[in-house]
């Protein structure tokens, strides 16, 4: 079972980041849990799974209007992170690239994967780091995608990330006595709140459910 869990965290976009090297073109197979092999990944499925590469083009193009598509070119094997301006064809590399930017073609990238290069189990933690609150919906309706068939573990503090799923579906992480206590919700035990027009987050935020320090 823990085999075929993987946990992704997408949080290093340093000047030393992984991301920002050049990548051995057969590593593409499986994206690494740092999203270091991007590139070696957008590359194996440009070649084998063009609709979905498309795809990923199409999904970032809603979020950020200046993308024009990826410019992967392999020399000697290795391939850089690369990507197009929509306005004048400018070709801009990952150290020139904004670390939301860059989280945001990991998560792209990550959640549309075909079926053969997931894991079982995937957790992502803290998905809304750098993303615009657009970016932070579409990254939702994804993971409702990829969870009719794979189970996907979010950990966040982010109040919009949490009003994009239903009460049932959110755990609320807790300490006590030095221990985590986790707690799925039931959405009848809030129902006159939720019939009040009030927000998930709206509870969480008034600490109705916890999860607040």
């Amino acid at each position: 079972l823990l085999r075929q869990c993987t946990s992704f965290q997408f949080h290093d976009t340093s000047d030393t980041a992984a991301i920002k090297l050049s990548w051995d073109v057969t590593d593409g197979r499986r994206l690494r849990s740092n999203g270091g092999n991007l590139a070696a990944v957008l590359l194996h499925l440009r070649e084998n799974h063009v609709k979905r590469y498309d795809l990923i083009e199409r999904h970032i193009a809603r979020v950020l209007p200046g993308f024009g598509g990826f410019g992967l070119e392999p020399s000697y094997g290795k391939v850089l992170l690369q990507w197009r301006s929509r306005q004048g064809g400018k070709t801009f590399g990952a150290h020139l690239t904004s670390d939301g930017s860059l989280r945001l073609f990991c998560l792209m990238t990550l959640l549309s994967l075909p079926g053969e290069m997931l894991p079982d189990v995937i957790l992502i933690d803290e998905p809304e780091l750098g993303l615009h609150p657009a970016a932070i919906t579409l990254v939702a309706e994804m993971v409702a995608g990829v969870a009719r068939s794979r189970q996907v573990i979010l950990s966040t503090q982010s109040p919009y990330l949490v009003d994009c799923f239903a009460l049932e579906s959110i755990v609320v992480a807790d300490t006590e006595a030095g221990a985590t206590r986790l707690q799925r919700l039931d959405a009848q035990a809030y129902i006159e709140w939720l019939q009040d027009d009030y927000s998930v987050s709206d509870l969480w935020l008034q600490n109705v459910i916890g999860g607040r320090p």
